[in-house]
């Protein structure tokens, strides 16, 4: 398996030749875990002659320069290692270096002992010693992440890093969803900051023309600003993260209970020292609330203490020109605070409202003030030395998707109101309650590295975070931690989100297929914009309408998401009532259009062909018979005529009602079963794998030392050059073997992955979960934990640098299904169930719990085993690698 670092350029400069022997070592070191290196040093051979050892030598080149290095000079010691530049990182002690390397994108380690370095690159350590090799290499960091079982944490303030820690620190219920931001959102912080306060089916749009066939409108959610601003002022100067003295300083998402807690120490220019600590949590149980509290505590004096809280409307929304909202209302002087807005094309209406409480602090004077776009409240008091002052803040928002546009303010200010009255300490207990009953059915224990219990946790609590429990509303690609897909939904949901949910909530999953049918006008829209009959499902939608621009729309594999969901959800639940009140009007509409959208070729022998599609690899644009889409197709046929026949004998009245409704002929569903049988699937006898599709085999052989792994190659190449090359960006057979395994030979497996694998340069977060799925099948379990850990570490880390964009959701139930799927080997058809389960070196046990036809099955699996106990339900026989297993 490929990394993201597979090569370092140690450059040393000549007032460090001191660190060449450290150089060494640490070079040495990254030998054993498979990396390359080289040395380079803008002097002369003798000047460090004395200070290598010559009887090691770690190094593959060494690079003597007449003056310091250039971008060219770089660029070329990576090509000497035979190695992409931007899979090769820059350690140095010169500054110059180091902000080369950073505007190359590479990278880069600055040594140096002066604070004042920290403004020429984004790490710096002391010495070789602090860099953790295998960490480098993993995820191109010097050091590694805290890791604690439960909580994410942060020890440092880093203002660099504040987008991508909002990302992680995000909280939300699925509707509300609050991005990690410090409390004060400081002056000096807007350089790294990108609050955002997003409510789920709230969006604005603006035109994006009336070309046919493409999208009329292009959508984005709406960010309405941050209502969680709590500044503390000593004596007229504010406690900042960026002035006078952080002494203590503690942060961490409390993932058992989703809180997000920070703790600091700060001292003013004239030497006092306060305590601040605040909790924030958007409620599980009480879908409009939001709950803020913030601890005052001055530890070495008695005095004037003010603490502003601040809720204030955004004004930066990214895809808009213009505010996207207008202010209908600002009311600071009501008991809770009151801002309406309402959004100028799409005519939302958001009602938000907060009330506080203040306890502990004597001689209170409270004043509110508003702006155009703030309601700022003060409250003053004298402090007592040592005495904490607590204040909560309870915020609701409601919009016109709830209630009629005239009540959103009502509404608001009754929860905040109500919730005020319950008090901060009932609804944590709340939260608490809620977040440990989905831990009792949801949480993957292992017995192994606390940062892979770390990272599985907290890819299960984004995932879960970011259900909305409303039919009308599924789950985006990056929820509600970031704007960066604009809350758009795509197939991701379907293939990589649902099944998370499918076994251990399956009853959440309903909801989400609901969503589907109740956009199913939009997507019979949609198909006969595209020329087409029946239903064709946007790429990428808002509530439906296509909104992706020219990306996506031969995406047509986005019906084939929604039948595999819909297939794969009756079978796990047996909800036929689902399937006959909606999932059969989704499948005999999405059938239609994929018959339609294909022929029959005379030159493939009357085989049935899909041409011009993209599949899962959107490096493959345009490609003839692409082989997921065609066998997933292939499979949505079949099964819609099987749904067919069902209905007709178990469901008469209900199939009587839906063919007059769609128009349905009874020659249909014979012409699906026809065509899916009919159906060319690309296969070369050659080589005996399954091709891509008609051209991948043919496309230009690449020494892929010179792709950059873990990159899109779109953001470094021309795209038509993309095109030519034999190169994947993603899993495409790899996860058509996963979906659909039933189908393939196990030697045609290992054929199809040795080929696919050294082919892919997984630059989408959504492959390297589905490679560890399938090399953990065939048993390659080294490289299967390897990249369960690119996916499970992947926002953690931040190792593709746009974790401030937003969480990977998809990459997070991948890492679900790298474990379920992949290490434990699940799998499902029709009645059974099957378990193959293997154990990664690295992990002593694990330990899970699956919902299956109304079982709850807890499953362990240790060096010694595997064992199976029915906490629910009838019992029933699995199958496994051992043997039928009776579970009761």
């Amino acid at each position: 398996m490929k990394t993201i670092i597979q090569a370092i350029c140690i450059i040393i400069d000549h007032t460090s030749v001191s660190m060449l022997r450290e150089a060494q070592t640490f070079a040495g070191h990254m030998r054993s875990r498979g990396a390359c290196s080289a040395l380079v040093y803008p002097g002369p051979r003798h000047e460090i002659a004395d200070s290598l050892d010559p009887a090691h030598n770690p190094f593959d080149c060494i690079e003597y320069l007449d003056n310091p290095p250039t971008q060219s000079d770089i660029e070329s010691i990576a090509g000497r290692l035979k190695v992409h530049r931007l899979n090769c990182a820059v350690i140095t002690s010169d500054i110059q270096s180091a902000d080369i390397a950073a505007s190359m994108h590479m990278r880069s380690v600055l040594i140096s002992q002066t604070t004042a370095a920290k403004t020429a690159a984004g790490e710096i350590v002391s010495s070789f010693e602090d860099i953790d090799p295998s960490v480098l290499i993993e995820f191109g960091f010097a050091k590694k992440t805290p890791a604690h079982p439960w909580t994410v944490e942060e020890s440092e303030f880093v203002p660099e890093q504040s987008a991508y820690r909002e990302s992680n620190f995000a909280v939300s219920n699925g509707l509300i969803g609050i991005r990690g931001t410090h409390d004060e959102q400081e002056e000096g912080l807007a350089a790294f900051s990108d609050p955002q306060t997003l409510i789920h089916g709230i969006y604005e749009f603006k035109g994006h023309g009336e070309r046919k066939g493409f999208p009329k409108r292009y959508h984005s959610i709406v960010n309405l600003g941050n209502y969680c601003i709590q500044r503390v002022v000593i004596d007229g100067e504010p406690v900042s993260l960026c002035g006078g003295a952080v002494t203590e300083y503690h942060r961490e998402l409390d993932m058992r209970r989703g809180v997000l807690c920070r703790s600091l120490v700060w001292q003013s220019s004239s030497g006092k020292r306060i305590r601040i600590e605040s909790e924030r949590f958007v409620s599980m149980e009480r879908r409009h609330s939001v709950a803020v509290r913030t601890t005052v505590t001055p530890l070495n004096f008695s005095g004037d203490i003010e603490i502003r809280s601040i809720g204030q409307i955004d004004t930066r929304n990214k895809l808009f020109f213009e505010m996207p909202y207008d202010i209908q209302r600002i009311a600071p002087d009501t008991q809770a605070k009151q801002i309406q807005l309402k959004t100028k094309r799409s005519q939302f209406t958001i009602g938000i409202a907060w009330q506080h409480a203040l306890t502990g602090a004597e001689n209170v004077s409270e004043i509110s003030v508003s702006t155009d776009s703030s309601i700022e409240t003060v409250f003053a008091y004298e402090a007592q030395e040592n005495k904490p002052v607590v204040l909560d803040k309870h915020l609701a928002f409601v919009t016109s998707m709830n209630t009629g546009s005239d009540n959103v303010l009502r509404n608001a200010s009754d929860i905040c109101a109500q919730d005020t009255q319950n008090g901060f300490d009932m609804l944590m207990q709340e939260q608490r309650k809620s977040w440990q009953a989905f831990w009792d059915i949801a949480d993957i224990e292992i017995d192994g590295p606390v940062e892979d219990q770390q990272a599985l946790r907290f890819s299960i609590f984004h995932l879960r975070q970011s259900h909305p429990r409303d039919d009308r509303i599924s789950i985006s690609a990056t929820g509600l931690t970031g704007d960066t897909y604009q809350c758009h939904v795509l197939w991701d949901t379907e293939i990589y989100i649902l099944p998370q949910f499918l076994f251990t909530q399956p009853e959440m999953v309903r909801s989400l297929l609901v969503y589907r049918h109740s956009i199913l006008d939009k997507a019979r829209e949609w198909a006969r914009e595209m020329e087409g009959r029946g239903a064709l499902y946007a790429w990428m939608s808002t509530m439906g309408e296509p909104c992706s621009g020219t990306l996506g729309l031969d995406s047509y594999h986005i019906n084939c998401a929604v039948a595999y969901a819909v297939r794969q959800y009756v079978t796990v639940t047996n909800d036929t009532n689902f399937l006959y009140k909606y999932g059969a009007e989704m499948l005999f509409e999405m059938s239609r259009y994929m018959l339609d959208l294909g022929c029959y070729s005379p030159a493939r022998d009357g085989a049935f062909c899909i041409n011009t599609v993209t599949g899962p690899d959107e490096y493959g644009y345009a490609v003839n018979n692409n082989c997921y889409t065609n066998v997933l197709t292939q499979l949505m046929l079949n099964y819609a005529a099987e749904t067919y026949n069902q209905m007709r004998t178990q469901a008469p009245d209900a199939l009587k009602a839906l063919a007059e409704k769609i128009s349905l002929q009874e020659s249909e569903p014979a012409d699906w079963k026809k065509t899916a049988d009919a159906m060319y699937i690309p296969f070369s006898e050659k080589l005996g794998v399954h091709a891509q599709d008609d051209g991948y085999l043919f496309l230009d052989p690449v020494d892929m030392t010179t792709i950059p792994y873990y990159i899109n190659l779109y953001d470094v190449s021309y795209p038509v050059s993309v095109y030519r090359k034999q190169v994947t960006k993603q899993a495409d057979v790899v996860l058509l073997m996963f979906l659909c395994d039933e189908l393939f030979f196990t030697d045609v497996k290992i054929a199809n992955y040795d080929y696919y694998e050294p082919r892919t340069n997984h630059g989408s977060s959504l492959s390297p979960g589905i490679h560890a799925i399938v090399a953990a099948q065939l048993g390659r379990m080294e490289e299967s934990y390897d990249y369960l850990r690119q996916s499970a570490l992947l926002d953690l880390y931040n190792f593709r640098r746009n974790t401030s964009e937003g969480v990977h959701l998809s990459c997070s139930g991948a890492v679900w299904m790298a474990v379920v799927h992949g290490f434990a080997g699940l799998r499902w058809q029709g009645e059974k169930l099957s378990l193959d389960p293997k154990l990664p070196a690295q992990w002593k046990s694990y330990r899970f719990k699956i919902s299956y036809q109304g079982r709850v099955i807890d499953v362990n699996i240790t060096a010694k085993g595997a064992e199976y106990a029915l906490l629910a339900g009838e019992p029933m026989q699995i199958v496994t690698s051992t043997g039928p297993v009776n579970i009761q």
